[in-house]
């Protein structure tokens, strides 16, 4: 089973830009209760995608890339995985990421197995953001 999270509309990103505009003295724990989400949970029986994007993904060889560099505040990919009692979360800003690359391969399948509601699939650009 794969649960398939995305943002209602805006970005998550976006809608913490505007949600902190609006509610500037709000902390960021009551900011983040305001974010829309729609969720769907699939099954294997019913998308096969679930099982192909999951074998993709295990496959995959991710290099973890070093930069002294800082980006604060930036639009980036953020990624959560877990199982057992492992749990993970990234963020990549690079578009070209083959993990970015495998993320949006994903979200275009999962949308085709009834998760198309959710907001439009962003296009990489060459910029990275």
């Amino acid at each position: 089973m794969a649960v398939v999270r995305i943002a209602d509309g805006a970005s998550i990103y976006k809608q913490l830009v505007q949600l902190h505009a609006l509610y500037p003295s709000e902390t960021f724990g009551d900011i983040e209760k305001q974010v829309r989400i729609k969720t769907w949970s699939l099954e294997e029986k019913t998308c096969p995608a679930v099982r192909i994007q999951a074998a993709k993904f295990q496959s995959m060889r991710v290099k973890v890339p070093f930069s002294p560099d800082l980006v604060l505040d930036a639009p980036s990919f953020e990624f959560q995985v877990s199982g057992g009692s492992t749990k993970s979360t990234f963020s990549l800003w690079d578009s070209k990421d083959p993990l970015v690359k495998w993320a949006m391969q994903t979200r275009r399948a999962l949308a085709q197995c009834g998760a198309a509601e959710s907001g439009p699939v962003a296009r990489p650009n060459s910029s990275g953001h």
